[in-house]
């Protein structure tokens, strides 16, 4: 059984668990990750580790929503790019995380087993992670309604696309490499245009 902490404990020991956390996370990826080696380092036993989370896969999907989360701030810290074409935005935007992750996957385990974690992390664990991008979806969303546009979007039919995009080019070596970033591209430009209806305010 885990020890009592107090609550300014709890803050200090889960601030550590994630710093150490994803320096592990990006140097031995998540099949190395040893949950014993995490709790030694920060100074707790192993047994108290599961006092702040119900299991390695929960730790892990939360490192992967803190990444995720740091970059869609990056992301939205540029909206000014977003304003002249925010359905090419957006489309462009799946496209060229796809195509990164596909690139790195072939050399970088660490991309490939976050991947292979994400596609079997069930509804309950790609919800986590959707979350971030349902928020910054809908803060472009309040900025382009800001900056002249008219905005409808279907939230989950663009979260299942961003899911079915992980899908695809997890499993991009089955289809014939001239052909992949082709087909990719023209699931990206369709799902967008499915999901999201923009239009200037001028033109109503």
């Amino acid at each position: 059984m885990g020890k009592a902490y107090s609550g300014e404990e709890r803050i200090k020991i889960q601030k550590q668990l994630r710093k150490v956390g994803l320096r592990m996370f990006a140097e031995k990826g998540i099949k190395k990750m040893s949950i014993q080696e995490l709790t030694q380092e920060v100074g707790i036993a192993q047994g108290s580790f599961y006092s702040f989370y119900d299991s390695k896969e929960s730790f892990l999907l939360a490192l992967m929503k803190i990444r995720v989360d740091e970059k869609l701030a990056l992301r939205y810290k540029n909206k000014g790019d977003t304003i002249d074409d925010p359905v090419r935005y957006l489309v462009q935007m799946l496209y060229d995380e796809g195509m990164h992750l596909k690139e790195n996957k072939a050399f970088n385990n660490s991309i490939s087993d976050s991947i292979k974690f994400f596609t079997r992390c069930g509804i309950e664990g790609r919800t986590q992670i959707g979350s971030s991008y349902l928020n910054y979806l809908h803060r472009l969303s309040e900025y382009w309604n800001q900056n002249g546009y008219q905005t409808e979007m279907d939230y989950d039919g663009l979260l299942n696309t961003i899911t079915a995009a992980v899908i695809l080019f997890s499993n991009a070596d089955i289809i014939k490499e001239p052909y992949f970033a082709q087909i990719y591209f023209t699931f990206c430009d369709s799902s967008v245009r499915k999901f999201m209806i923009l239009k200037k305010r001028e033109a109503l």
